[in-house]
């Protein structure tokens, strides 16, 4: 499939991307002189006591640069390891080793990694580099087990990327993230995002679908911690605990695999996210937020819906000229149909007819300022509770400079495993022919001022190009309906195998239904394909130049019945849609509740993702 200029320029950026970050910051030795970004380790000579400040890694008091090359070494005091964006500290004294992002505004403090079973009596058992090079070091750290088993970890630092990559060694089997944070979310590429705060969590801990990665957002909007993982089938888990007096989900935990990795990378400057949280008189309403990003990328929000799940929008941004455009994900397969053909000309901001709601006041915008505003829909999915923005991808503008999520996928698991995750062939958006609405106001005007005998080939043209596009989308039905009625055998006979979940399965049998419903209700309206057909045939029979007097008024009613069809397929496929990522989504918040979901959520997670692939443009899969 041929890539969009965004992802062809995202991966460009992302392949200089360390040269153009070694030109703009440098590392401060401790003498304050400047010199062109590395990896490098220290030894503080004597323990620290007290918490690592800021000015231990500008100021380095007495600390010794372990040369390049150098494995053999004995550390006297804590172990450094730093690059030009993270610095990640072993102390002898502690059972767990920090993690600082490093930029210009100084050092902060954004995650704890400790490994499960640590016996946090004891201190570090052991500490030796196994690679000391310009670009790249990596420690290994042993600790004390409190089943006596042999565990450590092994963390590498790359030049020029903010975050370490963490391998489990001996029998350790699981590394603990520690970032307090308000909300974890894991973000869905095909669908709606996950979020999810303490609040809804029911018990101390809970498990969550492992799909490659999940952020913790910290910090009042000044950080993101992103874990990223190899293997999908790994356990992950959140912990919930009290900072300043209020539940906050503590720390994350992820299991190790057989030789996989963990990577924890560190997103961390203000206004990184932001969260507003939406009240009932808030519908419809123009909220200007007290934030302004601090730098052009795709924005996403995720909305909180009154019935608990989440909507994902991807905020639009206005023009100069006081229109908007807004970026799909990866803007890939669009053909001709472009994000403009789906805004008002005479409304900046009105967006028509897309997804089944009707037309609306697009949600969420910047302005020409990058001030950032929501306005709850009117109509459509309620939005109440906390709404949440953060960086999701990289556009056009985005300074090289600057990380966001996808760059952090990419550049841990590599571009191949990457594009196999998000499955970018899979996010293409399908669009053939030309919609009813329009051909109708192609034809009638034709036939109205009595032009047909000149148009015989636009005609013809754009009766091959209505046909084309009603079978594209009833075909589009058509896969729903077959995923349907293949999901409903699996739920039904999953829950004669375990009648332990009768009342989660129900509950997925009740969601998937919703398609069918969906038919039922359109049928009558969209008829069958062979009536489409005939009607387009007979068009182009009785009417493809015809002179008569009753010429334009069968032809408004021939183009009527063009455009009955094309709204009632329009209206279903995206409810279809909108049933497949409800189903996908709660099956996902079931396993928050009860960890013994977790083979059925992974298959109906699996079975949403094969139907949501290669969607048609009036599912709206993007809004």
């Amino acid at each position: 499939m041929q890539r969009s200029g965004t992802i062809a320029r995202g991966l460009y950026g992302l392949a200089i991307l360390a040269g153009a970050t070694m030109s703009m910051l440098g590392v401060a030795l401790a003498d304050g002189s400047a010199v062109e970004p590395f990896t490098l380790v220290f030894d503080t000579n004597t323990p620290v006591e007290t918490r690592f400040q800021p000015t231990n890694f500008s100021e380095r008091p007495n600390w010794t640069s372990v040369p390049e090359a150098t494995v053999d070494y004995s550390f006297k005091g804590d172990t450094v390891i730093l690059n030009d964006r993270i610095a990640v500290v072993a102390r002898q004294s502690g059972h767990s080793v920090e993690v600082f992002s490093l930029d210009t505004a100084g050092a902060v403090s954004c995650a704890l990694l400790a490994l499960v079973d640590t016996d946090k009596e004891k201190r570090l058992q052991s500490l030796k580099i196994v690679n000391n090079a310009q670009d790249n070091v990596a420690i290994e750290a042993q600790y004390y087990a409190t089943n006596g088993e042999h565990q450590g970890m092994r963390l590498e630092l790359s030049i020029g990327q903010p975050f370490v990559k963490v391998q489990p060694l001996g029998r350790a089997r699981a590394v603990i993230v520690g970032a307090p944070s308000d909300y974890v979310v894991l973000p869905d590429f095909f669908a709606d995002d996950i979020a999810i705060g303490a609040m809804d969590i029911p018990a101390q801990s809970a498990e969550l679908p492992s799909e490659n990665f999940l952020l913790q957002l910290f910090g009042d909007g000044s950080g993101i911690v992103m874990n990223v993982w190899d293997k999908r089938n790994q356990d992950v888990r959140v912990q919930l605990g009290t900072a300043a007096g209020r539940a906050v989900i503590e720390s994350t935990e992820i299991a190790f695999t057989e030789g996989n990795a963990v990577w924890v990378a560190v997103l961390s400057r203000p206004g990184i996210w932001h969260e507003r949280t939406i009240s009932e008189n808030d519908r419809n309403n123009i909220l200007a937020l007290d934030w302004i990003r601090p730098f052009p990328a795709v924005w996403r929000v995720d909305w909180r819906r009154d019935d608990t799940l989440t909507d994902s929008w991807e905020m639009a941004v206005e023009n100069q000229d006081g229109s908007f455009r807004k970026s799909d994900l990866f803007e890939v397969g669009r053909d001709d149909w472009t994000d403009s053909d789906w805004w008002a000309d005479d409304k900046p901001r009105l967006r028509w007819n897309t997804g089944g709601v009707g037309s609306y006041m697009y949600p969420c915008w910047f302005d020409k300022e990058g001030k950032a505003y929501l306005q709850p829909l009117k109509k459509g999915p309620k939005f109440i509770g906390p709404a949440v923005v953060y960086p999701i991808n990289r556009s056009a503008d985005t300074p090289l400079s600057e990380f966001i999520v996808t760059d952090i996928i990419r550049n841990t698991l590599g571009v191949g495993p990457c594009q196999y995750i998000l499955d970018l062939e899979g996010q293409g958006l399908a669009f053939k022919g030309k919609p009813t609405c329009a051909t109708r106001d192609i034809l009638n005007p034709i036939y109205k001022n009595g032009e047909q005998a000149g148009h015989t080939a636009d005609v013809n043209q754009a009766l091959d190009d209505v046909l084309a596009f009603i079978r594209l989308i009833r075909g589009r039905i058509e896969q729903y309906r077959a995923f349907g009625g293949e999901m409903q055998s699996y739920l039904a006979d999953q829950r004669d195998k375990n009648p332990q979940f009768k009342e989660f399965l129900d509950e997925m049998l009740e969601l998937t239904r919703e398609i069918d419903a969906g038919v039922e209700r359109h049928k009558a309206g969209m008829n069958t394909p062979e009536h489409a057909t005939a009607l387009v045939e007979e068009f182009r029979s009785t009417l493809v130049g015809y002179q008569g007097k009753d010429a334009f008024e069968r032809c408004k009613t021939l183009t009527a019945g063009f455009v009955k069809i094309g709204d009632n397929q329009d209206e279903l496929v995206a409810e279809c849609r909108r049933a497949a990522k409800v189903l996908r989504q709660r099956a996902a918040l079931e396993l928050a509740r009860d960890s013994r979901v977790a083979p059925l959520v992974a298959e109906i997670r699996a079975r949403t993702q094969a139907v949501l692939r290669d969607p048609v443009n009036y599912e709206a899969a993007r809004h």
